[in-house]
């Protein structure tokens, strides 16, 4: 049996009461893409390394190429590198974040991508309607967390609950009596 805390962090979303995770997703695991490109950064670190062997040994970039069955110009990039390549992703200007304030005001006016789309080009824009869509969603996102309300209930609140009849209780009331008998009485 788990010690009852003092306060108890809840979310209130639309679909009732969820108990706000303590656990966190561990930001040393990396996902398979991630772990792709650090194993490609990683073999192309190990061709650099034979490319300057074989420079060493005076052989030309085109018997290089030739030889290890890649182009002379990447012989020569291969060559020129001082470490392993960086294998993080970089992210790229779009040309979106100086309609940005813009187009925050839009997407919580309710404004549909293709309307949005139309009102950049309208000012100038020339990237690309995936650009748009992509930043709307993730403007989407935010407001659509923005909206979840954390409530806090109290041990004392807790208590009251312990002591009233089931039947007095509200369906709100009976469903947090629950979770916390779960959660701490019963140390699931």
């Amino acid at each position: 049996m788990k010690e009852l805390p003092h306060r108890i962090k809840e979310e209130i979303t639309d679909s009732g009461y969820k108990e706000e995770s303590s656990e966190e997703a561990n930001p040393t695991e990396m996902d398979y893409s991630a772990k792709r490109r650090e194993e490609n950064a990683r073999k192309k670190w190990q061709l650099a390394l034979v490319v300057k062997a074989l420079r060493q040994q005076g052989l030309p970039y085109i018997r290089i190429g030739r030889k290890l069955k890649i182009h002379r110009t990447t012989v020569k990039k291969y060559e020129s590198l001082t470490g392993p390549p960086d294998a993080r992703r970089r992210r790229r200007s779009s040309g979106l974040e100086r309609f940005l304030p813009e187009l925050q005001e839009q997407v919580r006016d309710g404004y549909t991508i293709d309307s949005i789309e139309r009102s950049l080009r309208k000012k100038r824009y020339k990237g690309s309607n995936s650009a748009i869509r992509h930043q709307v969603e993730a403007i989407r996102r935010k407001e659509k967390n923005k909206t979840k309300k954390e409530t806090l209930i109290y041990r004392k609140q807790v208590w009251k609950l312990f002591w009233q009849q089931l039947k007095e209780l509200s369906d709100k009331e009976r469903e947090v009596l629950n979770k916390v008998l779960y959660l701490y009485v019963f140390g699931i």
